[in-house]
């Protein structure tokens, strides 16, 4: 799966790699804080014609802790499952590092230990 903040470039490059890891199902996920957000989300997703598919899931307080782990608990449920998740991730330079990657950062350390759980970041850089 790709947890995905939107339709962007880091985001593109994140899916593509996954898509590159020849495993049998590849999801991009979006975590929607409103519905306004998820329609704009699906449709520059058609829009661009993407062969992943996307899933949008409701996220009412704009915390994607819970709705993330609730939703890999899902797929690890079996034993013999094990879920890779694919983060894109922006590497910014200077003082720019102050406005940036907190997400990435986050999700890091909130999957560092959950079972049977692979976590894989694609870096983006900003010029």
């Amino acid at each position: 799966m790709v947890p995905i903040p939107g339709v962007q470039a880091a985001s593109l490059r994140a899916v593509i790699y996954a898509r590159s890891l020849g495993f049998d199902e590849t999801t991009a996920v979006f975590f929607a804080g409103e519905d306004a957000d998820a329609e704009r989300v699906r449709n520059d997703w058609s829009r661009y014609g993407i062969d992943v598919p996307l899933e949008v899931v409701e996220d009412p307080f704009r915390d994607i802790g819970e709705p993330l782990r609730a939703y890999l608990a899902k797929i690890t449920s079996d034993p013999a499952t094990v879920a890779v998740v694919v983060m894109p991730e922006l590497v910014v330079h200077g003082l720019d590092r102050l406005l940036h990657n907190h997400r990435a950062l986050y999700l890091k350390r909130l999957l560092l230990f959950e079972p049977r759980v692979i976590l894989a970041s694609v870096p983006y850089q900003l010029r």
